[in-house]
């Protein structure tokens, strides 16, 4: 009887059993450990809530074109990253606002925070553009804290003529700190994967946070980064732009 030597075949998943290297044997299939399934983060739609436009163009409200065309491309648009609705909700009491800025060169900007009950700005700041375009973000410092369940109004306004403000172009939008579930928040904590943090924090139409993870995995994981812009149908042109922080 000719012994029998066995041969494993590991990348095609196999085992063999070959006399001397010489004849044939049944073989033996070795089933492959399935792979990890990906995590995809879509933001669910959003009620209208009365909050205005998250892009505006030239002349859209104030007729100032800033040294651009009228018949302008998404490129050229002042743009809020946020749902489609433009009412972003946080846990978070000094939060980011993302907004794409076209190239300005040589322009100031001008961000303000409102308390939109007391009609009163709680916060103002004024930015020198790069003249480069790319994802804007402006943080709240410490000492402007957001109050739970109070719904803020932020304006971005590029000053185009410093003599004529009516030659402004802006974008606004909502903002509003929520609670969050004490059982969901426990299940938040228990999660160590980024990707199936957002997920949660979609759910909860909390856009501030899933925002945050995503951007952070944007190289990382550009497929859930896409479908998540998609999902609110931002321009993946936009959202392939640099971030820039004030």
């Amino acid at each position: 009887m000719i012994p029998c030597k066995l041969t494993v075949l590991t990348r095609l998943g196999l085992l063999l059993c070959l006399p001397g290297l010489v004849g044939w044997s049944p073989l033996v299939r070795v089933i492959p450990t399935a792979s990890p399934s990906l995590v995809s983060v879509t933001f669910p739609p959003t009620t209208d809530r009365g909050a205005p436009e998250r892009s505006t163009g030239g002349g859209t409200r104030r007729g100032g074109t800033c040294g651009m065309v009228a018949e302008e491309s998404v490129s050229e648009t002042l743009i809020a990253l946020a749902p489609s609705n433009n009412a972003i909700k946080t846990l978070a009491p000094n939060p980011s606002i993302y907004i794409y800025v076209p190239s300005f060169p040589e322009k100031e900007a001008r961000f303000q925070l409102f308390d939109r009950d007391r009609k009163v700005v709680i916060y103002e700041e004024t930015l020198t553009l790069t003249g480069e375009s790319g994802l804007l973000k402006i943080s709240l410092p410490t000492t402007v804290a957001l109050m739970p369940e109070t719904q803020y109004e932020w304006s971005f306004s590029v000053i185009c003529n410093p003599d004529d403000f009516e030659q402004d172009r802006f974008v606004e939008g909502w903002i509003e700190r929520v609670p969050l579930d004490t059982d969901i928040q426990a299940q938040v904590d228990n999660i160590d994967t980024p990707l199936d943090k957002a997920q949660i924090y979609a759910t909860q139409e909390l856009w501030y946070e899933t925002l945050e993870i995503l951007l952070s995995q944007r190289d990382e994981n550009p497929t859930a980064w896409l479908e998540f812009v998609n999902s609110v149908n931002l321009s993946p042109e936009i959202a392939s732009s640099p971030v820039v922080e004030f």
